[in-house]
């Protein structure tokens, strides 16, 4: 598919038309997103033919570089043009500078190993006059090692970028993971703590638990988030929560989360709202600078005493 004699423009609407048939909007919106990052020059050289060869996780990483670009570019950034990445260079995906430092991003899309192929269909239409609820488990462990997974795997990736000298030992790092691809309709961004996945992913919160009476064995009490340290695979081995609680993970100075597919508001409007969380790391050797991205939520932990740190959003 996609002949290189035909332009750039024509080759992303081939494949968004491949994608989304017959959704006019999609083509639009999606067509845009891209064409856009490839015309910033910000994008891998290898984007065009990569999403030219039908691989829908492909597809879905460059869309989520290209939303971030959108966002970024929208908020004002100025871009580090030493991450432009030409035939074969490995780098960041992002730099952009801030108060003459640069903060390098790496963005991640994790595919849906292991969670369950029911949840990953689309809602069924109801049929005829009948209204049909639908009633569905949320895999929340299954989302969560999705989403530790692909942490793990770009904080190795920045050591290695630090390691070489393509990121310096002073500079600032982001990773940046959208879970839009975990769940068959709109995931909620709510782990089982009611926080966003994301906090879930990089600091050992649970479960809501609420305390019930010895005696009546009714509710006694506010709920109150669990401590959870880790995860278990089938396999039986714990996957640890404590990634920004992890000395060894300093090099990592903030987390951002999103679960968006799009940048369309609800009656398909392009907008520039990601509904982005963002985590600080406590540990962080250079710590992000605050509420400098534009995230609609944005998380901080404050040191409380040895070994004890208290999670909360950014002014509260």
């Amino acid at each position: 598919m996609g002949s290189t004699k035909l332009s750039t423009s024509a080759r992303i609407k081939a494949v968004v038309e491949q994608m989304f048939p017959g959704a006019t909007i999609a083509h639009d919106h999606y067509g845009g997103l891209l064409a856009d990052f490839w015309e910033s020059g910000l994008a891998t050289p290898h984007l065009l033919k990569e999403i030219e060869c039908g691989d829908e996780g492909k597809f879905w990483s460059y869309t989520w570089e290209a939303m971030l670009f959108r966002h970024l570019s929208f908020i004002g950034c100025c871009f580090d043009r030493r991450a432009l990445r030409k035939s074969e260079q490995a780098g960041p995906d992002f730099g952009i500078v801030h108060k003459g430092k640069t903060i390098w991003i790496e963005a991640v899309v994790p595919e849906p190993k292991g969670i369950p192929s029911d949840y990953l269909e689309p809602p069924r239409r109801p049929t005829g006059d009948s209204i049909d609820l639908e009633m569905r488990t949320v895999p929340h462990e299954a989302i969560q090692l999705r989403l530790l997974s692909v942490v793990a795997d770009k904080q190795r990736k920045i050591a290695e970028y630090i390691a070489a000298g393509t990121i310096a030992k002073d500079e600032c790092t982001v990773i940046a993971v959208n879970a839009c691809r975990l769940s068959g309709t709109n995931i909620f961004d709510q782990g089982l703590s009611q926080l966003p996945l994301i906090v879930e992913t990089v600091f050992p919160i649970g479960p809501l638990a609420v305390p019930l009476s010895t005696d009546t064995r009714l509710p006694d009490g506010d709920p109150v988030r669990l401590p959870r340290y880790s995860i278990p695979k089938k396999s039986g081995v714990h996957v640890p929560t404590t990634t920004f609680l992890n000395p060894d993970c300093a090099h990592v100075s903030a987390a951002m989360g999103c679960v968006r597919k799009h940048m369309l508001d609800h009656v398909g409007q392009p907008t520039n709202d990601l509904c982005l969380t963002l985590v600080h790391n406590p540990l962080a050797a250079n710590a992000l600078p605050r509420a400098i991205l534009a995230a609609a939520r944005e998380f901080v932990a404050d040191e409380q005493g040895p070994d004890t740190f208290l999670v909360h959003p950014l002014n509260e």
